[in-house]
């Protein structure tokens, strides 16, 4: 059930992924237990649900659960707990929260960047905290975490992999916002 719960929300079908989530939910707790980390894994899988469909309460709710129980096993530096604090953060973010998205994203990237088991996931808290960073109005933060993102893609994945670009067009963007907002018509003479 938990396989058919993820193709289905790898696809976009999130009824059926809700529906096939939660009673591979039911089936883990009988099977596992209400704290094993195959439960956590459930539980972050069918808040991520909740989160596309924008139940942000729902969607925190299965997170918090998934944390905890993710901070009772494996301790609060591993990247495990790390992609539950990251979807957290999309939470707050979704919710139009980027100051309380802000401070999740640090924290994932905190955890990320002791591990060298999550090169690929440190690009993606930077990019995430570039959004979160520019929807708070920090443009010269988010343009700096746009760039070490692009950078990071483009080695790890090559120049041309969407989040390298869609990392490297933030950035120019933001430099043509910044030079914007700080240039003057005296400037030019």
């Amino acid at each position: 059930m938990k396989n058919l719960g993820t193709a289905h929300l790898a696809r976009g079908a999130l009824g059926k992924a809700l529906t096939y989530l939660t009673k591979a939910l039911q089936a883990d707790i009988a099977v596992y237990g209400p704290s094993s980390l195959v439960t956590a894994r459930t539980l972050n899988n069918l808040g991520y649900a909740y989160l596309e469909i924008k139940k942000y309460d729902k969607a925190l709710q299965r997170f918090e659960q998934a944390l905890d129980i993710r901070l009772n096993l494996l301790g609060e530096r591993h990247t495990e707990v790390a992609k539950v604090v990251k979807n957290m953060g999309h939470v707050h973010l979704g919710r139009g929260d980027p100051d309380r998205a802000l401070r999740y994203y640090q924290k994932a990237l905190s955890i990320e960047q002791e591990s060298s088991e999550s090169r690929g996931e440190v690009a993606l808290t930077k990019l995430y905290l570039g959004r979160a960073a520019r929807e708070v109005g920090d443009l010269q933060r988010a343009k700096k975490l746009f760039q070490a993102a692009a950078t990071e893609f483009g080695v790890r994945f090559g120049t041309w992999h969407p989040l390298a670009t869609e990392a490297e067009e933030a950035a120019e963007q933001l430099s043509e916002e910044i030079y914007r907002q700080t240039w003057s018509p005296g400037d030019n003479e």
